[in-house]
């Protein structure tokens, strides 16, 4: 298995099982941008390939895996499936609420900007 990681929309994260021709000639036509990691995440190894450096993607490798690890400490009779599925929702509610703090910090920081301004 595959993962290319990328830089144009954050993350962008592409599972090679079946790769159509399109997409082939696309990664061809990076190959020499992109860093090819062996990472394991729960016990599994996997091949990433990404336009981060390697250690980059091994510290994002060791997130998953220590969030996934938690998840399954506390619910022991999850399959790996449930596990994975709880840690992406976790993840995902905590990206949320960081844009979203984000968000609010940029209109506060405008406002203040106009009100200095007059």
């Amino acid at each position: 298995m595959y993962i290319l990681l990328g830089r144009k929309n954050s993350i962008i994260i592409e599972v090679f099982h079946n790769v159509h021709a399109k997409e082939a000639c696309y990664v061809q036509d990076r190959k020499d941008q992109i860093n090819r990691v062996t990472v394991e995440i729960f016990n599994e190894e996997y091949v990433v390939k990404g336009e981060e450096n390697s250690e980059y993607i091994q510290m994002l490798a060791a997130y998953v895996d220590r969030r996934m690890k938690m998840i399954q400490q506390r619910n022991a009779n999850l399959s790996n499936h449930r596990v994975a599925i709880l840690t992406a929702l976790n993840l995902a509610d905590e990206l949320n609420k960081l844009q979203e703090d984000y968000d609010q910090l940029i209109r506060t920081m405008e406002d203040e900007k106009k009100n200095r301004m007059g």
